[in-house]
């Protein structure tokens, strides 16, 4: 399966190309002969039994005013490691039509598991250039024909390189058999969809010089992308600092959702890394939320025929966007839909329904925190306790529609606090799970100055005090130690030793 789908990546590349491009075997068949070529050429036949040889397609055109044509072809199978380019002459025998080509040739290879290249064939790639011919004497047509030439060196190189590689009779006959592979268009799959999310990033970014945060995103994308090839994820794509990753698509596998809930828990694990580069750095500490759901989806190649790229769309997809907007740092939340396909292995937390922007019932979400065989893997559960403000902290808060203030701001007051989160009361009654802006006045060495911090609200408080369990997600170090300091005034020293300990 995985080389059925790997191979319609290379055939959706060459039946795409505008040039010609015809690829044959040491036995004379041709492997490729794509629409474009026979265009070009004029050349009519079928080439959907996938049993035509060269001979019996060109045979007939065989003649003095097309020997270039055939040398350039015979001479590439002993050009070892050479792209030859040359300006020929084709002679259709048929339609009595010449067309002047521009034609790089030269042989494939495939790699032997030992490490040794095997000559197995040829491939030719060439574009018409009749009509920069007969300006031949211009020197911008000249100009343009060299810059031809050029393109079609690079470009047969990568072929070369990329389809050579899969070039084993086994793929050959797959290639055969389904040609259509990889046409404009997609197929209806059952796909996991990972979608994960650094909190806080957008007010991360604000305060940090651009550079760093490049450096920071780039080792970050670094780390994970080696857990998620270690797990045979796709990564369909970076958003910002986003990633889309997809279990399913374009290779189809019985244990995709497994796999995704084994690589998210890892995924987590290591940030464990890359925090230890960043405070090495004296850089802040980042945390990713992993949203995840399973349903079908619109699969395949999307775009035109000059740019197109694979991906998939879908309701599953959003489902698996609006999950992740729920998370908070470190967390992985699940649909129902996932969690079907996990078995008994998995070791969930809490689960809660919750209202999404265009589905119209409540949805199901699973929080997982670990899972056994194959894997083995777990969150490490942090457990901080709420310190009691000598005096409330006064603050100002706004909801947040997606990343964007919905509004004024209102009063409220902070009565608790801890280094990930604070119990705070509102002047009206909140909803669990809503992303909130908040303002606080910070005393600085230049005077007081309100600060910015952001928070979700993950529970009613419960405790004999009134208030909202509100965990930060974006919190500059400086609030978050003022706002320590307030709480620990009250402490005794010992008792402070051991909170700054945790």
């Amino acid at each position: 399966m995985a080389i059925d789908k790997e191979l319609a990546i290379y055939k959706n590349i060459l039946e795409n190309m505008s040039d010609g491009v015809i690829t044959i075997s040491l036995e004379g068949l041709l492997v490729v002969f794509n629409k474009a070529a026979r265009q070009i050429l004029g050349v009519d036949v079928d080439v959907s039994s996938g049993e035509l040889s060269f001979d019996e397609v060109f045979g007939p055109h065989e003649s003095e005013e097309n020997e270039a044509f055939f040398d350039s072809i015979i001479k590439a199978t002993f050009s070892i490691n050479t792209v030859n380019n040359r300006l020929l002459d084709f002679h259709n025998a048929e339609t009595k039509k010449t067309a002047r080509l521009s034609m790089a040739t030269s042989f494939l290879q495939n790699q032997e598991a030992d490490g040794a290249q095997e000559t197995i064939g040829v491939i030719a790639v060439f574009r018409d250039v009749t009509e920069l011919n007969e300006l031949r004497d211009s020197l911008s047509a000249l100009r343009e024909i060299e810059k031809l030439n050029d393109e079609l060196g690079k470009r047969n190189q990568f072929i070369r390189q990329a389809f050579g590689k899969y070039m084993s009779d086994e793929v050959v006959d797959k290639l055969l058999e389904s040609p259509e592979g990889m046409e404009m268009g997609g197929e209806v799959k059952k796909v996991t969809v990972v979608m994960t999310d650094i909190r806080g990033f957008t007010a991360l970014s604000e305060r940090t010089a651009a550079e760093v945060v490049l450096d920071m995103l780039n080792r970050y994308f670094e780390a994970m992308t080696d857990v998620i090839f270690k797990h045979n994820g796709t990564i369909n794509k970076f958003i910002g600092d986003a990633i889309m990753i997809l279990f399913g698509a374009p290779n189809e596998r019985e244990d995709d959702a497994i796999r995704a809930v084994g690589c998210s828990l890892e995924m987590q694990l290591a940030m464990r890394g890359v925090n230890e580069e960043n405070r090495r750095r004296g850089l802040p500490e980042l945390e990713m939320g992993i949203g995840i759901n399973t349903d079908k989806v619109v699969a395949g190649n999307m775009g035109s025929t000059r740019r197109s790229e694979y991906g998939v769309i879908g309701s599953g997809v959003n489902m698996a966007s609006r999950i992740e907007s729920l998370t908070i740092g470190g967390q992985i939340l699940v649909s129902s839909s996932t969690l079907a396909e996990l078995g008994s292995e998995v070791v969930l937390g809490a689960s809660f329904d919750a209202p999404f922007k265009g589905f119209e019932e409540m949805v199901q979400v699973h929080e997982i925190m670990g899972m056994g065989d194959p894997f083995n893997l777990s969150i490490p559960v942090v457990e901080e306790a709420l310190i009691s403000m000598p005096e409330p902290a006064p603050i100002l808060y706004s909801p947040l529609e997606g990343k964007i203030s919905s509004g004024g701001m209102k009063p409220g007051l902070i009565t608790m606090v801890s280094n990930r989160s604070a119990v705070v009361v509102f002047q009206q009654e909140m909803e669990n799970l809503a992303n909130l802006k908040f303002e606080i006045e910070v005393i600085g060495k230049s005077g007081s100055v309100n600060r910015s911090f952001y928070g979700k609200i993950m529970k009613k408080y419960e405790d004999g005090e009134d208030g909202f369990v509100v965990r930060f997600t974006a919190i500059a170090d400086d609030i978050k130690k003022s706002l320590m300091a307030m709480a620990l005034d009250q402490l005794p020293g010992s008792d402070k030793q051991s909170l700054d300990r945790e």
